[in-house]
């Protein structure tokens, strides 16, 4: 079965964060499987303008094991690359089913049209983008560009991929037509972890890992941090954004008093995302709105207890006894880490890492998605 992933971006363009990682964890696991033939669209892009394009030395074959990755010359914006429209139908004769990666991008709308005018059945990710919270900005033209999107898929065989409930209430309000599919992100789990102490010399070390954003809720983590009643309570802020809100958290925590115990530690990947995790005792994700939230099972892969918000889907943290789910205000979170913090950190952090090993190994994700490729190819009830 021949199997087309169309995404605006792929790794190592690894600044867009999770979903970077999610496509290309599940392009590696299906490409593992002796039933698929993969190939990836994508564009060269590295970030938001026109001059951040992936480096030629870093495309190299080996990362792609498998399968190979069309990368397309960006020319404008975040992802706009023309060369992108004119392989498309190339490509669509080729594959059998076509999975689409992303809502409001320029691969999106051509991708789907390409599907429907080739009779190519459709999987859609659309990473939590049909989910809206109290800031969501432009509405208006995403509403639009939903509606061109359904219009481009009705009637046509296709499915809507979410990785969580809430995600996928969320696109049956926004496209009611499609049938939904639920099958969560994978992890890469690491096969064994080294000694490490938890609480060195009486500290707490509580680790933020994702995208610098607005609806990460970043600045309720940072006051938080000034309500706790931890002592020698240490928040390392790991990741990038905007210069402009980046520097608002800089101030934010300066105005705070917090200099000397919350630091702005940088984007981390690689072997300095693995030493992030080794070295925190607590992570903590407090979005606004999460379709999933990698860092979660990243951190709970490599032993780490969680604090997530109730904008993510992970209640479970606290039914599996590996964290805790919490309003995303400051005072909660504070007592989250209040209450992280007396706790046996060691063994939550057994108890999330068996959770993952059980439950979000990417082969068994794989798996998954290979199934609803074979549904949506052979199955009426798709149609």
């Amino acid at each position: 079965m021949n199997i087309l992933h169309v995404v605006p971006s792929f790794y190592p363009a690894t600044s867009f964060g999770g979903p970077i990682w999610s496509t290309y964890g599940l392009c590696n696991a299906l490409a593992r499987k002796r039933d698929i033939s993969l190939k990836v669209l994508t564009s060269d892009t590295a970030g938001p303008t026109r001059h951040e394009r992936l480096r030629s030395e870093s495309i190299r074959a080996e990362l792609f094991p498998g399968y190979t990755v069309d990368f397309q010359r960006k020319w404008a914006s975040t992802a706009v690359a023309p060369g992108f429209v004119s392989e498309l139908p190339r490509l669509m004769q080729w594959a059998d089913v076509v999975h689409v990666t992303a809502v409001y991008s320029f691969s999106t709308i051509p991708a789907l049209a390409a599907c429907r005018a080739w009779k190519k059945p459709v999987v859609w990710s659309c990473r939590g983008a049909l989910q809206r919270w109290e800031h969501t900005r432009k509405r208006p033209l995403k509403m639009a560009w939903e509606r061109t999107c359904a219009t481009i898929l009705a009637g046509h065989p296709h499915a809507i991929h979410v990785t969580s409930p809430e995600e996928g209430q969320a696109a049956r309000t926004q496209m009611p037509n499609s049938p939904i599919v639920e099958i969560p992100n994978g992890v890469d789990i690491p096969e064994s972890l080294a000694p490490r102490p938890w609480q060195p010399e009486g500290k707490t070390r509580v680790l933020f890992l994702g995208r610098f954003d607005p609806i990460k809720g970043i600045e309720n983590l940072v006051d938080a941090v000034a309500l706790s009643k931890v002592p020698a309570l240490e928040l390392s802020l790991c990741g990038s954004g905007d210069a402009t809100y980046t520097a608002s958290l800089a101030k934010r925590i300066e105005e705070k008093g917090l200099s000397s115990s919350v630091k702005l530690a940088g984007f981390v990947e690689g072997a300095a995302k693995a030493r992030a995790f080794a070295n925190a005792d607590i992570c903590v994700l407090p979005s606004f709105s999460e379709n999933f939230g990698m860092v979660v099972v990243e951190a709970l892969s490599h032993g780490v207890p969680v604090i997530a918000s109730r904008g993510t889907p992970w209640k479970d943290l606290q039914s599996r006894e590996c964290g805790l789910w919490v309003q995303n205000d400051p005072a909660s979170l504070a007592r989250a880490m209040d209450d992280l913090a007396q706790k046996n950190l060691e063994a939550m952090g057994q108890r999330g890492r068996a959770w993952m090993c059980e439950s979000f190994d990417w082969n068994a994700v794989a798996g998954r998605m290979a199934e609803v490729y074979h549904n949506l190819r052979e199955d009426s009830r798709f149609r």
